[in-house]
């Protein structure tokens, strides 16, 4: 094809055009399919302009290779069945039905629904990057790639499936929205992160949300279901938002090798199961976790002095504030990336309603060998005496939790 021009019905039943070799536009802006049966098995070469696919009634069988610097439209409904590889597609319009689906490469989303199985492959790209509303309905939609999700709503129907085990990668404000039927739900088994938009992206407005990977809010807000269960890690320096957070899993503000401040607008309830994890830099770098509600602790508290360790004697940092009353304890405090001989106290200001780390011995690096100076095995013991006394006071007043 080198110019613009379609392929059309002209009457009685419908005609088919089979491709079991290429099929390509090589110059002119547009061709058009309209009302007839595409069936494709082999390759479609968009090289200039765009080939659309209007009739609502093409099938891409597996095997199928979209390629060339143009684009394929799919501008209505179409079915794909098992594998196939894009450079270039566009899912643009109707409902897109998938048998085992697999895309390999890069597509676009600008518009319509998928429906029936999908898998994005390993190292695979979509790109949902318009305002326009995106559907699943009875969808089973894997995500082992990158899904770019930069504009529009998402909206799920009749128990509609995303897991993702790849990387959902978030730079704008929208919400992904029960859209009826049977309950849908997103079940994050590998990285969700918000990196742009400083508005609020929804997770779950109505459907289900289990993480059990990592959500990272770096930018705005992520609104999780209103009474939630965390499982997995939820991190970063933005917010999250809900009315109940329970956390089995993760808490981690910051970043890997960085410190930050991570917000929660609602109550906070870290379960036996639950470690939040503090990282110390310097004197003047440390994570801080701040909930505008009530704080109810128990589980972990994961402590890790990262970067040059820079911390000394006597410093002291606030790792927790809440707004709202301050009640429990960690029942488990682990310490890694310390000196040798660094000794602390965690001390539970239930006056203030925040958690406060105290830092009695910075520690020493030790000498040859890895054996502490001799005068470093003092300030260990001294450290241990601190502790022990520490931990007699804590019978008595319940007021600090100090471990060495």
């Amino acid at each position: 094809m080198t110019g613009d021009n379609s392929l059309n019905p002209n009457g009685g039943a419908m005609s088919t055009v089979t491709n079991n070799g290429i099929f390509r536009k090589s110059g002119g802006s547009t061709t058009t399919i309209n009302g007839i049966a595409f069936v494709n098995n082999d390759t479609i070469d968009a090289q200039t302009g765009a080939i659309n696919f209007n009739g609502g009634n093409a099938t891409f069988n597996s095997g199928s290779v979209f390629s060339g610097a143009g684009e394929v439209n799919i501008n209505n409904n179409a079915t794909f069945n098992g594998g196939f590889t894009s450079a270039n597609v566009n899912f643009n319009g109707g409902t897109f039905t998938g048998n085992n689906a697999a895309l390999t490469g890069t597509a676009d989303w600008t518009n319509g629904t998928f429906s029936g199985t999908w898998e994005l492959t390993a190292g695979s790209t979509l790109n949902a990057t318009t305002s326009s509303s995106k559907l699943f309905t009875a969808a089973t939609f894997a995500n082992n790639g990158t899904v770019n999700w930069a504009a529009g709503n998402l909206f799920l129907a009749s128990n509609s499936q995303i897991v993702n085990t790849g990387t959902i990668a978030i730079t704008g404000n929208n919400s992904i929205n029960n859209n009826g039927g049977a309950p849908s739900s997103l079940t994050n088994n590998g990285l969700i992160e918000k990196t742009g938009g400083g508005g609020t992206t929804t997770l779950a407005n109505g459907t289900g949300l289990d993480n059990n990977g990592t959500i990272n809010v770096l930018s705005g807000t992520i609104a999780l279901p209103a009474a939630f269960t965390n499982d997995g890690t939820l991190g970063g320096t933005g917010t999250f938002a809900s009315t109940n957070l329970t956390n089995a899993g993760s808490i981690a503000p910051g970043a890997t090798g960085a410190t930050g401040t991570l917000s929660l607008t609602g109550n906070y309830i870290q379960s036996a199961l639950g470690s939040f994890n503090a990282q110390l830099a310097s004197s003047s770098s440390s994570d801080l976790f701040n909930i505008s509600g009530m704080a109810s602790l128990n589980g972990t508290l994961a402590l890790s002095c990262i970067l040059s360790c820079a911390i000394s004697t006597g410093d002291s940092f606030v790792l927790l504030d809440s707004i709202g009353n301050l009640t429990g304890t960690f029942s488990n405090v682990t310490a890694t990336g310390f000196l040798s001989g660094f000794a602390y106290n965690v001390v539970y200001d239930y006056a203030n309603d925040l958690v406060r780390l105290d830092v009695t011995n910075a520690g020493m690096i030790p000498g040859p060998g890895g054996v502490p100076e001799p005068a470093n095995w003092a300030l260990m013991i001294a450290g241990f005496g601190l502790t022990g006394s520490a931990i007699r006071r804590r019978r008595t007043l319940r007021a600090h939790f100090v471990a060495a």
